[in-house]
């Protein structure tokens, strides 16, 4: 099954209770499927991307973030951790992944309406050397 973690961070849309909620996060496509993973306060939130629904958390403690503390290794950690974790949940699930999604998919659309679009998000200003210029 072929994994990958995408290195530009996108704008996601989860599933809130009452709305679309934005938040920043790099998607993992294991096989057909496609999920995000978002830094939320104390965890990571995996959401699958069509539906914005929530598939698990992975909390963070003090080894997570001395593993996640540049872009590089934040990967490497998806990679490593969370997108095996993916494939294992998408082999146990087998053929009932996607009428499920389908349904969550009806479900999200007439509770919250139709999804807004997933975009590119610049992190240039985050992710850039610091100038040694001052202003």
């Amino acid at each position: 099954m072929k994994v990958e973690v995408i290195a530009q961070p996108k704008m996601f849309w989860l599933a809130g209770e009452q709305n679309w909620m934005q938040a920043v996060g790099h998607e993992i496509r294991v096989g057909q499927y496609r999920f995000c993973v978002i830094g939320i306060g104390e965890v990571f939130n995996i959401s699958e991307v069509t539906t914005g629904t929530k598939v698990f958390e992975v909390p963070m403690n003090g080894l997570t973030l001395m593993l996640t503390s540049t872009k590089e290794d934040t990967l490497a950690f998806f990679e490593g951790v969370i997108a095996p974790k993916l494939v294992r949940l998408v082999e146990k699930q087998g053929d009932k992944l996607k009428p499920q999604l389908k349904k969550y998919k009806k479900i999200t659309k007439e509770t919250l309406g139709k999804m807004p679009p997933i975009e590119d998000f610049d992190d240039t200003l985050i992710t850039a050397p610091i100038s040694d210029i001052k202003h």
